[in-house]
């Protein structure tokens, strides 16, 4: 066919879609689940203490100073899921068998970019150490306060995502009869960007 060019342009595009994928409606990876923040600890016990005219004793079992239970964990986060590859681009043919106008036509063939990772989740958080109980007196000696208890450890944060492949491009065939009048332009499907990762 003859094609009278006035500074036109051709697009030989890749699908919206990834063949990964072709069913949703975006090329990301998901992002990854957080982790579930801890509990509170046991509470520090209370003793039964005897009231006196001297003050409050204690007379049970010797059980020492009443230190506050440590902090529970928080749970890890998932990680981000992988991005998927980028639209195809296959099978297109373009036949011109003369091209009349001054300025060269133009025709951009490209890749289809892939999908960028999901973000990993982040991290739950740890809880923090029971209080010390207080001092107390037994009638054989007063005994110390307890420290208090160790915070949990925050939970790990999840891994991003890779980032997904770029599309296929092949098969593309131009027929066209004088290379001078086509600027041609072709580009490479890259590929997509790593997710982040959460934060611990």
């Amino acid at each position: 066919q003859e094609l009278i060019n006035e500074g036109g342009r051709i697009e030989i595009l890749p699908t919206d879609y990834s063949y990964e994928n072709a069913y949703a409606g975006s090329m990301n990876g998901a992002d990854g689940q957080n982790g579930q923040d801890a509990g509170l600890p046991k509470v520090t016990p209370v003793l039964p203490m005897l009231s006196t005219f001297l003050g409050r004793f204690y007379e049970g079992e010797p059980v020492g100073p009443l230190h506050g239970a440590d902090g529970i964990s928080g749970t890890d986060a998932g990680n981000g899921g992988k991005g998927f590859c980028g639209g195809a681009l296959k099978l297109a043919e373009v036949n011109i068998r003369k091209i009349t106008g001054v300025t060269p036509l133009s025709i951009l063939i490209a890749g289809g970019r892939g999908g960028d990772g999901g973000a990993g989740g982040q991290g739950g958080d740890g809880s923090a150490g029971a209080d010390g109980g207080p001092a107390y007196c037994t009638f054989a000696e007063r005994v110390p306060p307890g420290d208090g208890g160790n915070g949990g450890n925050g939970g790990r944060g999840g891994d991003g995502g890779r980032g997904g492949n770029g599309g296929t491009s092949s098969n593309v065939y131009l027929e066209i009869p004088d290379a001078n009048l086509v600027a041609l332009t072709v580009l490479p499907g890259y590929g997509g960007a790593g997710g982040p990762g959460g934060k611990g």
